[in-house]
């Protein structure tokens, strides 16, 4: 083995192609001359190539190796150290600068074109994997409604546990009769025959009710204290319900779901979208409906208190009462909605697409009673 410690400067570790040669190949040292390359094998054997008469390519298994022939390519002299063609260069005055900036030039442009495709297969990666990944996710949230509504009613329970902390239930039997009484007349127009409601109704100044997955139903009292009518409680709870049926809860979570949960729910498994609702429970499942769920569940809410012989327009004086106030943090079932303006309109617009009809009022319900219940609270 030669020892590249012991060359001197103008020397390189390289070997030589030649027919003179036992296997055609040699190790040997290659040395910079002032006419030109030697290579010196170990046994001695000695090849001589003029500047002038070299012709240099680049290659090898690393590229980086460079080959001196002579023209009729009976010796091959070659050397891989990085410093080589420097050497060439600085050794043969002026005699191989041409083809060194050609060869120069060539591995440029070869490594700009491998990084090129490099980092278009790797952007065209991205984008696949990332298209992939929303395509997935897209179809698991359509394959919500494929899912048994038995699932609606697990994370809902759950959910509902969570919310049983810090409240207290009204027991009155005439208040939670007069909301029950409401429910019950809405959800016979429900689109979801399966979906069934229960009602709570929670001792709270704060102006709210909200229904969770699977239909179950908390009414606060701060929201039969401000209400003038049973009707305007039909119109919210009307909204709420619709949520329901619709079955916007279980979307939000699938929307927040993963790649393996929404994998899952492509095959009909719900375990996974179960587990998450679970943990995100209320927040998740009852107060982060997107703009178009809250538009939607408006006008389903009001299809249904329409078919229901309610007004569907019963709750815009509650509504108009409340743009007379500031509120920011009082009507969480409102938070999320559009501008209180915009919501009256758009219900004005689709009451007006609705066949003429003779509303009814709840005249079972004796709301100053049940006002005057919840105002002793």
């Amino acid at each position: 083995m030669y020892d590249e410690d012991q060359l001197d400067s103008n020397e390189y570790l390289g070997g030589v192609f030649s027919k003179e040669l036992p296997n055609g190949r040699a190790g040997a040292i290659i040395a910079l001359e002032v006419g030109g390359i030697r290579a010196r094998t170990r046994d001695g054997k000695q090849f001589f190539l003029k500047y002038p008469d070299c012709r240099l390519e680049m290659g090898g298994a690393s590229g980086r190796m460079v080959f001196c022939r002579d023209e009729a390519r009976t010796v091959t002299i070659f050397c891989e150290h990085k410093l080589f063609p420097e050497g060439l260069r600085q050794e043969s005055s002026g005699e191989l600068h041409g083809q060194l900036d050609a060869i120069a030039g060539a591995r440029s442009r070869e490594r700009w074109s491998g990084r090129f495709w490099f980092l278009t297969l790797t952007g065209l990666s991205v984008v696949l994997l990332i298209g992939l990944y929303f395509g997935i996710m897209i179809a698991a949230r359509a394959a919500v409604h494929a899912l048994p509504y038995s699932v609606d009613e697990t994370i809902g329970e759950e959910a509902s546990k969570q919310l049983d902390q810090g409240f207290v239930e009204v027991q009155d039997e005439q208040v939670v009769a007069a909301i029950e009484t409401i429910v019950r007349r809405i959800e016979k127009q429900s689109r979801l025959p399966a979906a069934k409601f229960s009602v709570r109704v929670v001792d709270s100044p704060v102006m709210n009710a909200y229904a969770l997955p699977g239909g179950y139903i908390v009414v606060y009292t701060g929201l039969i204290r401000e209400s003038e009518t049973p009707e305007e409680v039909a119109g919210v709870l009307g909204h709420e319900m619709a949520h329901v049926t619709l079955r916007h809860g279980l979307e939000r979570i699938a929307g927040q779901a993963g790649l393996v949960i929404g994998i899952q729910m492509l095959f009909g498994d719900a375990s996974g979208i179960v587990a998450l609702g679970v943990e995100l429970g209320q927040h998740a499942a009852a107060n982060s409906y997107s703009r178009d769920q809250e538009l939607e569940a408006d006008l389903e809410g009001a299809r249904m208190l329409h078919e229901s012989g309610l007004d569907p327009l019963s709750v815009v004086p509650l509504f108009e009462d409340l743009k007379k106030h500031d509120l920011p943090d009082q009507l969480s079932w409102l938070s999320t909605h559009p501008q209180i303006g915009n919501r009256i309109a758009a219900l004005k617009a689709y009451a007006a697409t609705l066949p003429p009809k003779q509303y009814e009022t709840f005249d079972e319900i004796d709301w100053a009673e049940v006002k005057r219940r919840v105002e002793r609270k």
